[in-house]
């Protein structure tokens, strides 16, 4: 797998994002394409920009928590998974906090393409306790009988 992250694309405009930025990535995205990995665009702030990142043809695009999965789900291709988009801040907070914030997105998450992500990095100061304990809580999650799994 191959992710590309840029955490400071989202300053960009549409008009900067698809003039000095987008041509790279389908440059890059198109010559990767021969050697079959998953190719991943994560930016931190691109809900005004998801059109144009999906026009990239990557295989999956990381959220991070301001972009609802349903919208990022209508504005990209159907052919493009989601990844995230759990505020990284709630690895801060208590473990009930954590654990309502991501339950709040494996109910929002598609029940096809979607990878259980933060929307950003891991903040410093998280207890790794925490982070075992979400990750066995996404293990846990099973959708509604009628749908298929993740």
């Amino acid at each position: 797998m191959v992710q590309v992250f840029d955490s400071w694309v989202g300053s960009l405009s549409t008009r900067q994002y698809d003039e000095h930025v987008l041509p790279v990535v389908r440059r890059l995205f198109d010559g990767l394409a021969a050697l079959g990995v998953p190719r991943t665009y994560f930016g931190l702030g691109t809900g005004h920009l998801l059109e144009s990142i999906g026009s990239a043809a990557p295989d999956a695009v990381g959220l991070d928590w301001r972009v609802p999965l349903a919208q990022a789900r209508s504005r990209l291709p159907a052919t493009v998974a989601l990844q995230g988009n759990l505020d990284p801040v709630a690895c801060l907070c208590s473990r009930a906090v954590l654990e309502a914030e991501a339950a709040e997105v494996l109910a929002q998450a598609p029940p096809r393409g979607y990878v259980f992500n933060l929307g950003h990095g891991v903040p410093p100061e998280t207890d790794p306790g925490l982070l075992s304990h979400l990750v066995e809580l996404v293990h846990a999650h099973r959708p509604d009988p009628g749908e298929s799994p993740p």
